[in-house]
């Protein structure tokens, strides 16, 4: 998946980042981790966008049209790390929109979200960003027609990524739990709450 725009300086904010000695978060045997080194180095061709704090790749498994994945540099477990800072989360959203913006989808008819902890397939924080016709699942061909992509979007890979499923959080619901929970010290819920609530 191609995103078009991609400037030759943003490729130059990859190269380097991360490279000065200076401790950047990294988890050895973390996938997301080593593409954040290769793309620092200039050596992944798989990143469509980088800055100083995160990087974009296609997702390896697309659910939609456009399926990007956008990545902290900075090892960041999941959503409900206390590592995640309220800055890094809209700054990973506003990316994800610019990506977004630049595949040509309305925003209104995208997605933004994270999984929710257990149900991660990387223990390195992603957004999930899908814009256009969400895919049939991989198991099986679209019941219409047989082809690979659905021709009426298909309802259990749009259901994965919705707020209706337990296990995903949309971007600015986590936003708005990471403000409630912003004045509770020690990011403690409070007594007869989880954080796995809200």
């Amino acid at each position: 998946m191609s995103v078009s725009g991609s400037s030759a300086d943003e490729h130059q904010a990859c190269v380097g980042v991360g490279s000065s000695g200076v401790d950047t978060g990294v988890v050895p045997g973390c996938v997301f981790c080593k593409l954040a080194a290769a793309a620092a180095s200039g050596n992944e061709r798989e990143v469509v966008y980088c800055d100083e704090l995160v990087y974009v790749v296609a997702d390896i498994a697309p659910a939609a049209q456009t399926h990007l994945l956008v990545i902290p540099r900075n090892h960041v477990r999941d959503c409900d790390s206390e590592e995640l800072s309220e800055a890094m989360l809209r700054h990973m959203r506003d990316v994800g929109l610019k990506m977004l913006q630049r595949a040509g989808h309305p925003l209104e008819q995208s997605r933004l979200g994270f999984h929710v902890p257990p149900c991660i397939s990387q223990p390195h924080l992603h957004l999930h960003v899908l814009g256009g016709t969400f895919r049939a699942p991989c198991s099986r061909r679209c019941a219409c027609c047989e082809a690979d992509q659905c021709c009426a979007p298909c309802d259990c890979m749009r259901l994965k990524y919705t707020a209706w499923c337990c296990w995903y959080r949309d971007v600015d619901a986590q936003l708005r739990r990471m403000a409630r929970w912003k004045y509770v010290d020690h990011g403690q819920p409070p007594i007869g709450q989880s954080m796995q609530e809200g």
